[in-house]
């Protein structure tokens, strides 16, 4: 019996491009806690930049491993938090600035876990008209990485390739033998993730299924990228999209439908059902 749903967000719940989940995804999510089966995001976005995609209800979010580990709630409840090092940000930062076009934004959260992040960029050269208009296109405000408090916790991190520019395995193996204390999963063709190395998604789920009281065979999660293969090796019940990466898609024990498709949506009505 499924009493958690875990689900990747960008590229299986959420299509590239889209700012918000369909209303089908978001009823279903609700559905599926009204019927006593927990939801959450997995994701490597922190809670702050999730909230949003689901306009803006709070419920979707109360429980979830979010920021690629580095935060696990459980109904609203703060149970785990980790943060990425303060030198490996400066030295990634520095990495990128032989990388025209191409930025990281770390993202800084306050002492309260329900508060906006700030993001601050990384490895912007004066110069860099390329990345500054990336940049300038972003949801929220940017803050130049000079200003990165030195007691400030980064919650999340990641790094934006302009892939007109550069190779992104060449940018990766330059940042890997810089950071070699961080590692930098590809959820995306153009972005890649800047985690802790050796803490992924799912060396957070313990956490979460201990203080729920479930086993792994309860749970349910949705990937379809580098960043989910841990947890879609982990979880008997794991499910790839059909767009999935290759990758994703042998390590996943099952196969559903295209994020696009509402997929996950489909999943969790057949389930109730």
């Amino acid at each position: 019996m499924i009493k958690l749903i875990l689900s990747d967000m960008d590229g299986t719940l959420l299509p590239f491009g889209a700012v918000t989940v369909s209303q089908r995804t978001h009823e279903a999510v609700l559905a599926a806690q009204q019927a006593g089966i927990h939801f959450g995001p997995a994701s490597g976005r922190d809670r702050a930049a999730l909230l949003p995609a689901f306009y803006g209800d709070q419920r979707c979010v109360s429980t979830g491993i979010m920021a690629n580990g580095k935060q696990v709630f459980l109904n609203g409840e703060l149970i785990l938090r980790r943060s990425l090092s303060q030198d490996a940000m400066m030295r990634l930062g520095e990495a990128l600035l032989s990388f025209e076009g191409s930025f990281a934004l770390a993202n800084v959260i306050s002492e309260d876990p329900f508060s906006p992040t700030t993001s601050y960029a990384l490895g912007v050269a004066a110069g860099d008209e390329a990345a500054r208009a990336n940049i300038a296109g972003a949801r929220q405000a940017i803050t130049p990485a000079d200003e990165l408090p030195s007691d400030g916790a980064v919650i999340s991190a990641g790094i934006f390739v302009d892939t007109r520019l550069n190779a992104v395995d060449d940018l990766r193996r330059i940042v890997e033998s810089t950071c070699p204390d961080l590692a930098f999963p590809q959820p995306s063709p153009f972005f890649l993730d800047v985690i802790e190395r050796g803490w992924t998604k799912a060396s957070a789920l313990s956490a979460l299924l201990d203080a729920m009281g479930v086993t792994p065979e309860e749970v349910a999660y949705f990937g379809d990228s580098e960043n989910d293969l841990t947890m879609l090796e982990a979880i008997p019940n794991s499910y790839a999209v059909a767009n999935a990466s290759p990758e994703a898609r042998d390590a996943a024990r099952q196969h559903i439908g295209p994020c696009e498709e509402d997929a996950v949506a489909q999943f969790i009505e057949d389930l109730l059902a």
